[in-house]
């Protein structure tokens, strides 16, 4: 999955590092959020940067004690001692390379037992396995953060839409993956006031950060339902995550559930969007598809206004492609 690894790493990976020199502003630009399937290893190479830079601006303080609520989220945890400080400053170092930044991670674990920031650092790890488009590789290392972090939404929410998006009919365990991936999306928007942010977020951060952990979760739902071919529980929860943060590929799986329904003019309309916003984040493959099913659409609503009265035969609902039955390929949100 595509996520803005910029918008959220900016809130996980620097949180809770005042012992290590945290950064004055933590808030990043704003990219596609999970649209492009290109551009993993700039956004990557942004992030380093952007860090190596903040990491080192400035020593900062905060009044509220850590873990605390602020403004309606939970502040991330802060490393304990000086050492365990400079140690996870040289994990967030290897940042720009996933294999070592792991290994890090993991001796960081083992040497610092009692630490509490080793769920945010697996977090950060699977935001970065996320941006090299290693979707595996991230689903591991939320699965590892979850271990350490049950009740993170972000994390709950990534792994959830994982297990959704990668459930298929030849599965043995079908049902029980797409049960706990149901589970853990359900999770992340009961928890989402549990979403860990930096203290100098501000309250547009803070909104920006649910919303997109949101997005993603019912996203999750979405698919979900698509694999066990409920059309209009598919149509609702995508739907619910386009209302929080729009994104180009869960528009076009909004217009597959529609059109799976029949509902030829609200399936067009998502199609037409979803053209839009991937032209607008250059999801290509998005835009493509999208096309493909908008000129599919206008040639079936066509051919129905041309026809006579339709008979109850010519009025059931005409399947979409074959690969509308399925989760759709395109890069999550």
């Amino acid at each position: 999955m595509k996520r803005n690894v910029q918008l959220l790493a900016g809130a996980v990976l620097v949180a809770g590092m005042a012992m290590a020199q945290a950064p004055a502003n933590t808030t990043p630009s704003s990219t596609d959020v999970r649209g492009a399937a290109g551009g993993a290893a700039s956004q990557t190479n942004q992030l380093t940067d952007r860090v190596a830079k903040e990491t080192a601006a400035r020593q900062t303080s905060t009044n509220t004690p850590p873990g605390a609520p602020v403004g309606g989220t939970k502040l991330a945890p802060e490393p304990k001692t000086k050492e365990e400080a400079a140690a996870m400053k040289e994990v967030i170092a290897k940042v720009n390379d996933p294999a070592a930044m792991q290994m890090a991670v993991d001796e960081f674990a083992t040497k610092f037992p009692e630490s509490n920031v080793r769920g945010m650092l697996y977090r950060q790890l699977m935001l970065v396995y996320e941006a090299q488009g290693n979707a595996d590789k991230a689903y591991e290392a939320g699965r590892k953060s979850l271990t350490f972090d049950a009740d993170d939404p972000l994390t709950l929410a990534d792994c959830s839409f994982y297990l959704s998006s990668h459930t298929h009919d030849s599965d043995l365990d079908k049902d029980e993956r797409l049960a706990e991936a149901n589970k853990m999306a359900n999770e992340a928007i009961t928890n989402i006031d549990q979403l860990r942010l930096n203290a100098q977020a501000t309250p547009e951060d803070k909104a920006k950060y649910k919303k997109v952990v949101l997005a993603q979760a019912y996203s999750s739902l979405g698919a979900a339902a698509q694999a066990k071919r409920d059309w209009p529980a598919a149509e609702t929860n995508y739907a619910k995550s386009a209302e929080q943060s729009p994104d180009s590929a869960t528009v076009l799986r909004l217009g597959f559930a529609q059109r799976m329904q029949n509902k030829l003019d609200a399936s067009l309309a998502s199609f037409e969007k979803a053209i839009d916003l991937g032209k607008a984040s250059q999801a290509e493959n998005v835009v493509q598809f999208a096309t493909q099913q908008k000129e599919s659409v206008e040639k079936q609503i066509a051919k129905q206004k041309a026809a006579p009265a339709a008979t109850p035969a010519a009025a059931a609902p005409v399947a979409a492609p074959a690969a509308a039955t399925q989760a759709p390929t395109t890069p999550k949100q």
